[in-house]
């Protein structure tokens, strides 16, 4: 299930070269993970849109930001992090139940994505110092070897 109430079976799909469907995402090309500065400005100002919206009162409005940033935000912590899905949704959640706390801080002329995604990074910096306090001595021994070879 998605954020917009429907399922990802529902998006149009492509095959890719290895024979597995991927959904496909505007403006992202089917060969490269990389947006078209087009398609970011298309996203950008349809969030933004709908933030303003919700700030307005527009619960409906309300609901399609959460969904379509819990989705961007679910990408963006699964490329900065190897944890599971449950680490991942809630981090999600952390970030959404942030936002929406400090929503009254968005400034009007301002882009949304760069305003979340601070909330976002936020998040995760908090989720990294929280595990990283966790290390055992042994584990941390180990990591600060490795890394000691990587570089």
């Amino acid at each position: 299930m998605n954020g917009f109430g429907g399922s990802i079976d529902d998006f149009p799909h492509f095959d890719n070269a290895d024979g597995k469907r991927r959904p496909f995402i505007f403006g992202v090309s089917n060969s490269s993970s990389r947006v078209s500065p087009t398609a970011m400005q298309l996203r950008e100002s349809a969030l933004k849109a709908l933030m303003l919206r919700s700030l307005d009162g527009d619960a409906g409005a309300y609901r399609q930001l959460l969904g379509a940033m819990s989705e961007q935000l679910r990408r963006y912590f699964a490329l900065r992090l190897a944890g599971g899905p449950e680490i991942i949704d809630g981090l999600v959640l952390d970030a959404l139940s942030a936002a929406h706390r400090r929503k009254s801080t968005y400034r009007r002329r301002d882009p949304f994505t760069p305003w979340m995604y601070a909330i976002a990074r936020y998040k995760l910096i908090q989720y990294r110092r929280r595990t990283a306090a966790c290390l055992p001595a042994e584990d941390y021994a180990s990591f600060t070897a490795e890394a000691a070879k990587v570089a």
